[in-house]
């Protein structure tokens, strides 16, 4: 509340005028009307100065007198006011430069010293504020003084900060979580930093305490999880198209593990990420489109920062189930100075059983190894080395000796340094490098390839004043692929071939986000890439088990170089509606050098192909138009909103109707066509996210087509990513401080496929596998035995109802022309039982 922000100077009429003034939020011509609306006076003024020198009037006063208004704020604003008669003239004064001060610093959890991202950081007196970036960063400028500052964050108490500013000061703000009475569940909404100000459009934050309230299905409280309620996004186990976004398939959506891209998100267990939940600091979903400081895909992006380790405490996180088991390590090596984490989880073979599944076998393995180090050198410098490994492999044995088999491998390194330079720069360098391998199986058919990413980030925060933040960076990375053709062997002599691509990608992006006024945001920027795949041809090996040694040979003949280059727009406006309601449009244009493409139809086990843009393959283009209406309700307990979106996409590619089956020996290009791609959607969610009973419910419909000459006889066509129809419900209970229970339902439009006989394709994805559909349950009790032990009980049953969802087709051609077509599920009912444990350290 800003009070009325007024100042008249003169002398008036002898006789005492009283008002009668109730204005919220409103102008300073607001005011003016309701005066001469109660009194004979007449104003005149500059309007365009005088709305930039008072900008906002709220006042709610019954019988103030005239002269009450002078006293109480004689000097808020350099104008002045001269009275003749009943005429009265507004001039505004030249206001004096005041002396301006920063405060900045890092906003923490006040136990574990894990950043919080998205906390805000607020002046009630001036109404303005900031929220702590993705490295918990905030910096804030005020003009000099004494204030009185409110630190915020969901799920944390509100912190006071009150600070003497005069010059520059650097402040590491502690958050404690909130302690929360069952019987009086308070709800404390101030009226600071709303959705309003977060600025993405289509972007949602999943904090670390909202990833623990969701129910463990199969054992996991899995951060994939967390972002399949939401709208517009398909993630379920028997989806063998993986990942699905607005459209977008998994090819085309960026995800990045601590700010290292990585290539596969799930473990065999499709519904089961890479991301370990008991190391998982926040995730961020922008389903709008690619944020600026990052390239390499072009539909949308989830990112993902691990914690970076307790640095005042040793902490034991574990967990056992029939599913996976896990266990976590962290603590200080220095107090507040030097920390770790380590973590590692593992899968058995046979979890899954054909007395829980289909009638197929399913044999299931994996693992997965995360590791932190945190130092911090000063105050203003900070560096943290980052390693993840995971291997999955899975066998399914099916009929009449057929089998399909996945078998891949992730690594990840990031070294990242950052610094706070002066008090409004942040900056963060990012030395990292990333390898997934690949290979597949299916009767006659193998398939595989690596692929190394090596590159190096510069990214610059500037923040120039109180909502005014300018992004700029540059980055640049090495591409590497590496398919194994085919190998030869005998008892004294291996023999490889294997075809090769390295590519370059380089860029430079700026980005500058501005507040205009109280109710307009504007985004707007650029991010320039080049690419070029200067390497590429054939890389054959010898080696002599006997001798230990190898002899390698590379077939120069084939080098050729091949250049691309994209400039990808961004621009959003965030227009204020009231305190807690805004309107969101926005549209950018992205663009992709590294295709993706799985399976060709259903009718296998799933395999990916990645190639580079180069001779016959162009980059894919996309621009995505976006809008959106957000609102909380005024206690702050829920959430709504209403988005719509339009995406075009240029270069999609696709395999040729002729194509039956692949090999490495041909060159890929020869295998697809590309052409023009379009989705569409409306999404609508609804989130309770206080009190004993919270929730997500959601609805998207939508539709993705495709036109490519050369498929389907240049027909459009729905791609295998359409979806129409996709609604979630999840509830989550407290009866009481130990007990919790949680319930899911999701169903969505069974997945498009093109049927195939023989060498003969049918119309391009014409056929429709079966709605999806499955409810699941799951109770937790969770005791705290001793003030530093604490475990969990949790009891789940996925598909309670026993719903037999197709995971994929397999043709078995048993006789002649004698084909049969069989529908594979991989989840029946299942029930898991699992227990996980917390321990803290003195």
């Amino acid at each position: 509340m800003t009070g009325l922000l007024f100042l008249l100077s003169g002398i008036l009429q002898a006789q005492p005028l009283k008002l009668s003034l109730s204005i919220a939020e409103g102008t300073v011509f607001d005011l003016i009307e309701a005066i001469e609306s109660q009194s004979d006076y007449h104003f005149t003024y500059q309007a365009r100065e005088l709305e930039m020198a008072i900008p906002e009037i709220s006042i709610n006063e019954q019988d103030l007198p005239l002269e009450g208004l002078i006293a109480r704020l004689k000097a808020a604003y350099p104008v002045d006011f001269l009275v003749q008669g009943n005429n009265v003239a507004i001039t505004v004064l030249e206001a004096p430069n005041p002396s301006y001060g920063t405060i900045s610093g890092s906003i923490l959890d006040a136990k574990t010293g894990d950043i919080l991202i998205g906390a805000t950081l607020y002046s009630p007196e001036l109404q303005i504020g900031t929220i702590s970036s993705t490295s918990g960063y905030y910096s804030l400028t005020l003009p000099e003084g004494r204030y009185n500052l409110l630190v915020q964050y969901l799920g944390y108490e509100t912190r006071s900060l009150q600070i003497d500013l005069y010059g520059n000061l650097h402040k590491k703000v502690l958050l404690s979580p909130n302690r929360q009475d069952l019987d009086e569940v308070i709800v404390t909404h101030h009226e600071s930093l709303n959705d309003f100000t977060r600025f993405n459009l289509s972007s949602n934050i999943v904090h670390l305490q909202n990833i623990r309230s969701y129910p463990s299905i199969l054992s996991e409280k899995d951060v994939l999880l967390s972002i399949d309620f939401m709208p517009g996004i398909s993630l379920n186990p028997e989806n063998i198209n993986g990942l699905i976004i607005r459209g977008s398939s998994d090819g085309e959506i960026l995800t990045t593990l601590d700010k290292v891209p990585v290539y596969s998100i799930s473990h065999s267990v499709s519904n089961l990420s890479i991301f370990n939940p008991d190391i998982v600091n926040h995730l961020t979903i922008n389903k709008g489109g690619v944020p600026i400081q990052h390239g390499n895909k072009a539909g949308s992006a989830i990112e993902v920062i691990t914690r970076k380790g307790n640095e005042n405490k040793t902490e034991i996180n574990g967990a056992i189930s029939n599913i996976s088991s896990r266990l976590s390590v962290e603590g200080p090596i220095f107090k507040e100075k030097l920390s770790y984490l380590f973590s590692a989880r593992r899968g058995g073979k046979n979890f899954f059983q054909k007395s829980f599944f289909s009638p197929n076998n399913a044999h299931i393995y994996f693992y997965d190894i995360n590791s932190k180090i945190s130092y911090k050198i000063n105050p203003k410098n900070d560096l943290v080395l980052s390693t993840y490994w995971g291997k999955d492999l899975s066998t399914f044995d099916i009929e009449d000796n057929h089998y399909a088999r996945n078998q891949w491998n992730t690594n990840t390194f990031s070294l990242d340094w950052g610094r706070q330079i002066g008090s409004r720069i942040k900056y963060n360098m990012i030395l990292f490098n990333s390898r997934y391998s690949y290979s597949f199986e299916q009767d006659s058919i193998w398939l595989a390839i690596d692929v190394y990413d090596t590159g190096l980030k510069n990214e610059f925060n500037f923040y120039i004043r109180p909502g005014s933040l300018l992004r700029f960076g540059v980055e640049l990375s090495n591409h590497f692929f590496d398919n194994p053709i085919e190998y030869k062997r005998t008892n004294t002599l291996l023999e490889y071939k294997y075809k090769f691509n390295s590519s370059l990608e380089g860029a430079a992006y700026l980005q500058h986000e501005r507040q205009i006024g109280k109710r307009f945001k504007i985004k707007t920027g650029g991010r320039l890439t080049a690419f070029r795949q200067f390497l590429n041809g054939n890389f054959y090996e010898s080696y002599y088990p006997d001798m230990d040694s190898s002899q390698f040979f590379i077939d120069s003949t084939a080098l050729k170089i091949y250049d691309f280059g994209a400039i990808s727009p961004v621009f959003q406006l965030n227009y204020r509606l009231s305190k807690t309601a805004s309107l969101k449009l926005g549209v950018n244009r992205s663009s992709q050098f590294i295709h993706q493409l799985s399976s060709i139809n259903a009718e296998g086990f799933i395999y990916k192909i990645l190639v580079p843009s180069g001779r016959g393959i162009k980059p894919l283009a996309l621009t995505q138009f976006s809008a959106a209406y957000m609102k909380t309700s005024l206690d702050g307990r829920y959430d709504f909103s209403l988005e719509g979106y339009y995406k075009h996409a240029k270069n999609s590619i696709e395999y040729r109707d002729s194509v039956v089956s692949i090999d490495n020996n041909t060159p890929f290009r020869n295998y697809v066509r590309q052409g023009e791609g379009l989705a569409c959607g409306l999404e609508f969610m609804v989130r309770k996210k206080e009190g004993r009973l919270q929730g997500i419910l959601s609805y998207a419909l939508s539709k993705s087509v495709k036109t490519i000459d050369g498929i389907n006889q240049g027909r459009s066509f729905y791609s295998a990513q359409h979806q129409p129809h996709d609604f979630a419900l999840n509830l989550n209970y407290r009866l009481n401080p130990s007990l919790k229970i949680a319930v899911n339902f999701i169903l969505q439009s069974g997945r498009r496929y093109t049927l195939q006989k023989g060498n003969t394709r049918y119309e391009r994805n014409r056929q429709k596998f079966p709605n999806y559909h499955r409810a699941d349950i799951g109770i937790q009790y969770e005791k705290t035995h001793e003030k530093r032990f604490k475990s969990t009980w949790e009891l789940s049953i996925f598909n309670v109802y026993n719903r037999k969802n197709a995971y994929f087709l397999f043709r078995n051609d048993r006789t002649g022309s004698n084909t049969e077509y069989l529908f594979y599920s991989l989840y029946g009912i299942t029930p898991t039982l699992s227990w996980s444990f917390h321990f803290a350290g003195s």
